[in-house]
């Protein structure tokens, strides 16, 4: 199986687990005490988001259950162009190299979801 082919398996694959096993769940999120929701658009968003390590990356999407508990609190930054959101990053490793788990929170909703893992933290 060529590169391509591979990456489309992946996120296809790693897309259908997730509708099943994660979207319409929630896990606590321990540094705030509020419910993280899994939606599909957070899902989609963690599948689809580059990563150096993309097969790997995927592969944490279905282990976020357990990789969220034992991940550190980095920090949360504001996005001047979203206003009304906020992201917390997590550090969880993938490959033995840093990773961080992305959680973001709808200021007017309230609603706090599941958005990406990323292999940095946007400046």
């Amino acid at each position: 199986m060529d590169c391509e082919n591979e990456l489309k398996a992946s996120r296809k694959l790693t897309l259908e687990w997730a509708k099943q096993n994660l979207q319409g769940k929630t896990m606590m999120e321990l540094q705030t005490g509020k419910q993280i929701l899994f939606t599909g658009k957070g899902i989609k968003e963690a599948i689809n988001q580059p990563h150096i390590h993309y097969l790997k990356k995927n592969e944490a999407v279905t282990e976020i259950l357990w990789r969220f508990p034992l991940s550190e609190y980095v920090c949360e930054r504001f996005d001047p162009e979203r206003p009304d959101y906020s992201y917390r990053y997590y550090r969880t490793e993938i490959e033995d190299e840093d990773s961080f788990l992305v959680i973001r929170e709808n200021w007017i909703t309230g609603v706090v979801d599941f958005y990406s893992i990323v292999d940095k933290i946007k400046e």
